[in-house]
């Protein structure tokens, strides 16, 4: 952001995020519409699948029963319950996702420690939890806060594709930046409209396909546009440990860092050639590797030797500023007891 930038909305989420994720419109007066949320919501057809795993009843949430180990003063090991189930490395330590571009969405995931395991999740094995709260007192355990972005973003307004998101701190590789939040619904039930907004999320072992709505509620993630060289990538992330159908418990969509990436950088992901095809759509990332191509590609694409510079400087510019690449954290919170209610 600059001086001359002209903020047409000083909090997109109006509250509801760690920081305020200003609005940049140089252009128009055109304006987000929608509603901000930071948890997922469910239509009632997906009620109705998580109620038929047990018995009619919202399930119950599994854990691991890890012991804290008096000789290393740490909880969570390699027989962690949570952690042998995962098929996704992750460093709670510097919050990154080991090799995040070797991750198959719809195969590989990653179960968080919470309040239903023995550990209490003070283990810190939360992709999406960050550091956004922590306890007073010796073991300063993370919780799963309200908040779904874990990096300082603004949005900005581009003539040729609409609203963007910018990301305003250095992001290292693998580390989660936002998680996609909406309308999770069941492609083969629920009416669903044609929309830029929707977001794969699972297709569970009795072959219902599962997405994230966010044409009408979501958050700052439903305004990252699409590139063929995407600097994100998405992480299926469990809460607790799921039954063999997938499902329960409904699973979240982190974005994670798929390269170093630099303040000021625009942040994408990729859509997919089955997005441009049914919309009969050309892509404008203007990478080398575009797929789908518009027919001014050759003049604004960048070079070869452009790309690989671009991205040794990233790489040097993150070893440097590597400790301005932690969570936003917002004000403390004071719990009571183990036994909160979050």
């Amino acid at each position: 952001m600059s001086n001359n930038d002209r903020i047409v909305m000083q909090d997109l989420s109006e509250g509801k995020e760690s920081f305020p994720i200003r609005v940049i419109n140089n252009y128009n007066n055109d304006l987000p519409g929608f509603a901000y949320t930071t948890g997922n919501e469910f239509t009632e057809f997906v009620n109705d699948e998580l109620r038929k795993e047990n018995g009619g009843k919202l399930p119950e949430e599994k854990g691991c029963d890890c012991e804290f180990n008096e000789i290393t003063q740490t909880w969570c090991g390699e027989d962690c319950k949570c952690e042998s189930r995962s098929r996704i490395n992750f460093d709670p330590k510097n919050r990154i996702v080991e090799d995040p571009w070797n991750n198959d969405f719809y195969e590989d995931f990653y179960i968080e420690c919470g309040l239903h395991c023995n550990c209490r999740g003070k283990c810190n094995r939360r992709i999406l939890a960050g550091t956004s709260a922590f306890k007073k007192g010796k073991c300063n355990r993370r919780i799963l806060p309200g908040t779904s972005a874990l990096k300082k973003l603004h949005l900005e307004y581009f003539p040729d594709k609409g609203y963007g998101v910018i990301v305003d701190q250095p992001v290292s590789t693998g580390m989660p930046i936002c998680e996609y939040r909406g309308l999770v619904s069941i492609q083969e039930k629920d009416i669903l409209n044609p929309s830029h907004y929707q977001e794969d999320l699972l297709i569970d072992n009795k072959g219902l396909h599962f997405i994230i709505d966010a044409a009408e509620i979501g958050n700052v993630s439903r305004f990252i546009n699409h590139s063929c060289a995407a600097n994100l990538i998405q992480i299926c992330v469990y809460s607790s440990i799921p039954s063999l159908r997938k499902i329960p418990p409904m699973p979240r969509v982190a974005l994670v860092a798929r390269r170093d990436i630099r303040p000021g950088t625009e942040l994408t992901f990729d859509y997919g050639l089955e997005y441009f095809n049914d919309r009969n759509l050309r892509c404008r990332c203007y990478e080398l590797c575009c797929f789908n191509p518009a027919d001014d590609w050759a003049l604004k694409t960048k070079s070869l030797p452009e790309t690989q510079k671009e991205i040794i400087c990233n790489k040097r510019f993150i070893e440097k500023h590597f400790n301005e690449t932690k969570d936003v954290q917002p004000d403390v919170i004071e719990l009571g007891s183990d036994d909160d209610d979050i």
